[in-house]
């Protein structure tokens, strides 16, 4: 099991940069695939599919995508309250601020897969400190306490599954109860599905069981999100992209009888022939001019969100064009995210995108950064986690994030002082991140390893 250790807590100015052309050939050797988010064939519309059963990482060589640069504008600022001030049970309490200079970690590889591009935990797990791991290709393999990966796999999506680029089985969540699974990928068509699945005894999923939740077309190949999670509310969450090509040409984003380019709430469950329902309380039901599913908009592609487990805050990691980076985060404290407009394609980060639409009450994300192989810089965010447990208790209240073309875990305080600390500066391709069964952070690495966070000696 291999260490890659800490270069140590410096400022992100400190860190070594990497060449561009080195960045370019990483990227299309281990994805197999380039281009940049120019337009693509094929088109189509955002749609939701009927009751009951079916029958099924980014171009630009990045998981996520990233792709005219851009001029000045203001926006709205995210008149966001302050985090709550109560412990979270055994983990540091919420008030706590990381000291990031002091922090030193190391990542020490658990395992080998083949492309994962997620992990998660099963909630009431019968087999206690297990994780999951999803394979792009269309598995989900368990990883048990030990270190060893089961021989079977927990599910083979692999038939129905479009893998390559950005597409491919992208998500995985776990039912509150922890008796169903389910998950986002891309289906021979090219189009998003979200299926559900239950879990047997044997702690596999039940092929016969699959159903399908929920069908959303995508006009192009790439900008297809992946990531869901359930919140704290038990509703379950789903990041979609704004349906690819470059600039949003459809203007999807902002357009809330899309579902694309959106942040989505539903109760995954059946209800009689409905293959969901929609939470009473989401914000634009009743409204005949928008999908009752949204939550929020104004999002390009959101690779990688999590709720904070100290606060209910949400935060997104959000993939720019060519120019910006930007990471939201919608605090507990003011909805969580509820009806909030993230700004794309009117902004890029904080600034004006050229050619973009308009984009009422949009809010600032919390920090952005720029393209670039710079020390700061990068070209497609990966989201992840707020760390908030005690192993590396000067990490505790940080956002922790990378960028798959630099590589390295990248952190800022999760109050949303926008100061960036460099904490490793490898691998590069990091595409997930999630936490195991003790709360520390996991970090998944398309060319195949995952890995735990720990402290350096």
């Amino acid at each position: 099991m291999d260490l890659i250790v800490c270069r140590g807590g410096g400022p992100a100015s400190a860190r070594r940069p990497v060449a561009p052309f080195l960045v370019a050939l990483f990227a299309v050797a281990l994805l197999g695939c380039s281009g940049s988010d120019g337009p693509a064939e094929g088109a189509g519309s955002s749609g939701l599919s009927g009751p009951a059963n079916p029958s099924s990482p980014p171009s630009s060589g990045s998981p996520a995508g990233s792709n005219t640069t851009t001029a000045s504008s203001g926006r709205n600022p995210d008149t966001t309250a302050p985090a709550p001030t109560d412990p979270n049970g055994d983990t540091v309490p919420i008030t706590q601020r990381p000291v990031l200079a002091q922090v030193r970690v190391q990542l020490h590889q658990l395992a080998r897969f083949t492309e994962p591009v997620g992990v998660a935990l099963r909630p009431r797990d019968p087999r206690a400190g297990r994780v999951y791991v999803v394979e792009r290709a269309g598995l989900i393999k368990a990883l048990e306490p030990d270190a060893t990966v089961a021989p079977e796999a927990v599910a083979d999506l692999s038939a129905f599954t479009l893998a390559g680029g950005e597409r491919g089985l992208l998500g995985l969540a776990f039912s509150p109860d922890g008796s169903r699974m389910y998950v986002n990928y891309t289906d021979l068509d090219g189009h998003t599905n979200i299926d559900e699945l239950t879990l047997t005894a044997s702690g596999r999923a039940d092929p016969a069981s699959r159903r399908r939740v929920l069908l959303i077309e995508q006009p192009y190949a790439n900008h297809n999100g992946g990531h869901l999670d359930f919140g704290p509310d038990g509703m379950l969450y789903i990041g979609m992209g704004d349906g690819g090509s470059g600039g949003d040409p459809q203007g999807n984003a902002q357009n809330l009888q899309s579902l694309l380019g959106k942040m989505l709430r539903i109760n995954p469950v059946a209800q009689g022939e409905r293959a969901y329902s929609i939470p009473a309380d989401n914000p634009f039901v009743g409204r005949p001019d928008a999908r009752p599913e949204i939550w929020s908009y104004g999002l390009r592609n959101p690779w990688g969100f999590s709720f904070d487990a100290g606060t209910g805050d949400l935060w997104i990691g959000d993939v720019g064009q060519n120019a910006i980076e930007e990471i939201n985060a919608a605090r507990a404290a003011e909805g969580t995210g509820r009806g909030v407009n993230f700004g794309w394609n009117a902004f890029e980060g904080t600034v004006r995108f050229p050619g973009g639409g308009t984009a009422s009450g949009a809010v600032d994300p919390v920090f952005e950064y720029g393209h670039g192989a710079g020390a700061d810089q990068g070209c497609s965010i990966t989201g992840g986690v707020v760390y908030r447990q005690k192993a590396v208790p000067n990490l505790a209240g940080a956002y922790l994030y990378a960028d798959y073309c630099v590589g390295g875990i990248r952190a800022i305080a999760a109050t949303g002082e926008a100061k960036a600390m460099v904490l490793i500066d490898e691998p590069v391709g990091v595409v997930g991140f999630g936490l195991d069964a003790d709360g520390e952070v996991l970090v998944v690495d398309l060319g195949g390893a995952l890995y735990r966070l720990e402290p350096a000696p």
